[in-house]
């Protein structure tokens, strides 16, 4: 009978997607806050996207209808909706090539709250600014082997232009094409990672759900911190970028 329960819940929430609420008609030290930015190498496109949410578990999104906005470094970031009512503010630039000033630079972004207007919230600020930067460069080292096997242990080589930082974690990731027209993905971090290379394992059981085939891997490089200007409740922020993708043969 529990499982018809959570089953019958499951498909309720399938069908009617996550829920959202005006901003208007929510307390806005309850609102939690979430900012991503991202750089691919791959495609040279640096993405921002904030999210807004209140409540536990799944969490209710917030859509803004009084005013209230976000900004990445004075552009207004606009309302992106899914399928499934998932509320973000994105922005992104595209053609942006490793080293150029957009990935070197400081970037701020900046959240007004319409409530919080002349101390209507007490002591929440009206306006909360969070500067980060783009981490350095992460790339897949010239050893790395281009040849993996489905039934073996497989390594990822890994590099960076500068060291670590101790808020910062390495990912590598595999993916390959299905007959589907989808792909399979794995992903591993690196273990206690430190100065500016070093080694990803991905164990045989994790190898062992790819074919012979070609596929590819990349690393990525994210920084994080959940000590952020927001309202009360809290929120995080996390900046990250991703190495071009480099060919793999699994044989």
């Amino acid at each position: 009978m529990l499982h018809k329960v959570i089953g019958l819940f499951g498909a309720v929430f399938f069908l009617s997607g996550c829920a959202v609420v005006g901003s208007s008609k929510v307390d806005p030290s309850a609102i939690q806050t979430s900012y991503r930015a991202s750089y691919s190498e791959q495609s040279g496109r640096l993405s921002y996207e904030a999210t807004f949410q209140v409540g536990d578990g799944f969490g209710t999104y917030v859509q803004f209808d009084d005013g209230s906005e976000v900004k990445i470094d004075s552009q207004l970031m606009v309302l992106s909706d899914t399928l499934f009512n998932q509320i973000s503010y994105i922005a992104s630039v595209s053609s942006v090539a490793p080293g150029a000033d957009d990935l070197t630079k400081t970037h701020v972004f900046s959240y007004k709250n319409a409530q919080c207007q002349q101390g209507a919230c007490g002591t929440s600020s009206e306006i909360f600014q969070n500067s980060f930067r783009i981490p350095a460069r992460v790339f897949i080292a010239e050893e790395q082997d281009k040849t993996a096997s489905p039934q073996a242990a497989f390594l990822v080589h890994w590099g960076t232009s500068d060291r670590i930082q101790s808020n910062e974690r390495i990912y590598a990731y595999i993916s390959q094409p299905t007959t589907q027209g989808g792909e399979r993905q794995h992903s591993r971090i690196a273990s206690n990672a430190q100065g500016s290379s070093g080694v990803i394992e991905f164990a045989a059981l994790d190898m062992a759900n790819f074919v012979t085939g070609p596929a590819e891997v990349w690393v990525c490089r994210e920084g994080y911190s959940s000590s952020i200007q927001s309202p009360s409740e809290g929120g995080s922020l996390s900046a990250g970028y991703c190495s071009k993708r480099v060919s793999l043969n699994i044989d």
